[in-house]
């Protein structure tokens, strides 16, 4: 069965029983790869009306030309995140999607096939603010979902989210089990940190690696 008709069937029943039902998302790190459009989850604005999708990308230019195509209820935010409101170094990679707020190790990288991408092209410095902040600035009453993925910096966003982690039901994190950047938190750090704020695993969505 196609996995979007699935997912409309799923909320005609949870609609059933909950006609008002809205949602509160975070999508950090959200410029499409893969040639995709959109996220899965992007498909719950039109399921369920008053959702609500805040976007983070770092890149001005990007996150202007996405917010001038974004489907209501989506918005683009030119922010990057961390565990407090600071000026950090900001390393930018070969491919921008691999740009992030740890450099890259590249003792390591240089050892496996085609991380190419992932190497330093130049250094400049973000401001970083925490989630709580954020949300606390846009009046947002309770985060529901929160999908990550900075390249090493999961970790720190989340230390700065302590608040809004409080009333969130699930996360997708992007996690590594070797340092692909120089001091970044691992599976076990993120793991750990999760379980203290009352998160428990559940799956692995898919495994990648390199010869």
């Amino acid at each position: 069965m196609n996995i979007q008709v699935s997912l409309s069937a799923l909320c005609r029943e949870i609609r059933n029983v909950y006609p008002l039902l809205q949602f509160s998302i975070l999508e950090i790190g959200a410029v499409p790869g893969n040639n995709k459009s959109s996220e899965p989850f992007h498909q719950l604005l039109t399921e369920f009306p008053g959702s609500r999708i805040h976007a983070f990308e770092v890149d001005e230019k990007a996150c202007a030309k996405l917010n001038a195509s974004a489907i209501n209820g989506l918005k683009f935010h030119a922010i990057a995140v961390g565990n407090k409101r600071e000026k950090r170094p900001f390393y930018i990679t070969n491919h921008p999607m691999c740009s992030s707020l740890y450099p890259p190790n590249h003792e390591l990288i240089s050892q496996f096939n085609n991380l190419e991408a992932s190497y330093l092209k130049e250094t400049t410095s973000i401001d970083t603010i925490p989630i709580d902040e954020f949300v606390e600035t846009e009046n947002i009453q309770n985060i529901d979902f929160i999908k990550i993925d900075i390249q090493g910096g999961e970790l720190d966003a989340f230390r700065g989210a302590n608040k809004s982690l409080s009333g969130t039901v699930a996360i997708v994190t992007e996690v590594e089990f070797i340092a692909q950047y120089e001091n970044q938190p691992l599976f076990r750090d993120v793991d750990a940190y999760l379980a203290k704020n009352g998160f428990m695993f559940h799956k692995f969505f898919t495994l990648r690696g390199r010869a």
